[in-house]
């Protein structure tokens, strides 16, 4: 009987040992990243007003210009750009003429390629935060807006973050530390004060309808 017993016990402790090595080794394995899908609108034809359900918010499409859905597991983006990129939606955070909104987050913390020279109001709501990014000769490229002063339902309130930003031809990129002295790219590091400076030619027409997109925004 007591054979019978130790067995017993020993078969329980092999299949135990077998279930958390099985689990172990599925944990280690890289596992399948859902796909992100993506959903684009015709250029429109006239100014239209595309409202967001999921999101929670509605925005201005000019003249032209495209909207797009992207979403996977982390993230759901609303993308507004000109029609001349055709069904390449420009890539989050890139510096290409577009508008991107995260109602619910960046999903990945919304790390920005450059860093903030300056700040001025890109949208009339008085709750909203504007971040703008400079050339070296002053002139905005890009903004980040984010709005605060929402509803307490509003998942705006936390997370939502919008991102917009302008091509141009571009000089070559340039880190000034805090002390105004030059430093490699290399070693350029915005938490010890280093900021990236920008130069180069910005189209006027998608800077007015980029505006126009940013300003647009009313969320919920």
């Amino acid at each position: 009987m007591m054979k019978t017993r130790i067995f017993g016990i020993v078969v329980v402790l092999v299949f135990a040992g077998a279930a958390t090595y099985w689990a172990y080794q599925r944990k280690m394995q890289p596992q399948p990243i859902a796909e992100t899908e993506v959903q684009v609108d015709a250029p429109a034809e006239r100014d239209y007003t595309y409202e967001s359900e999921r999101g929670g918010f509605s925005v201005l499409i000019p003249r032209g210009w495209r909207v797009a859905e992207r979403t996977d597991e982390r993230t759901f983006e609303v993308v507004i750009f000109p029609d001349i990129y055709g069904d390449r939606i420009p890539e989050s955070f890139s510096t290409r003429t577009h508008v991107s909104i995260f109602p619910f987050g960046t999903g990945s913390g919304g790390e920005l390629p450059w860093v903030s020279a300056s700040s001025s109001l890109a949208n009339p709501n008085d709750a909203s935060k504007s971040t703008a990014f400079v050339t070296r000769t002053g002139e905005p490229w890009g903004w980040t807006l984010s709005f605060t002063g929402t509803t307490e339902t509003s998942v705006w309130r936390q997370w939502g973050l919008v991102y917009g930003s302008l091509d141009m031809i571009q000089d070559e990129p340039v880190c000034i530390s805090s002390k105004q002295v030059v430093k490699d790219m290399r070693e350029c590091d915005p938490f010890v004060g280093d900021l990236v400076q920008r130069g180069g030619r910005i189209d006027r027409v998608d800077e007015t309808k980029l505006l126009r997109v940013l300003r647009s925004i009313d969320v919920r």
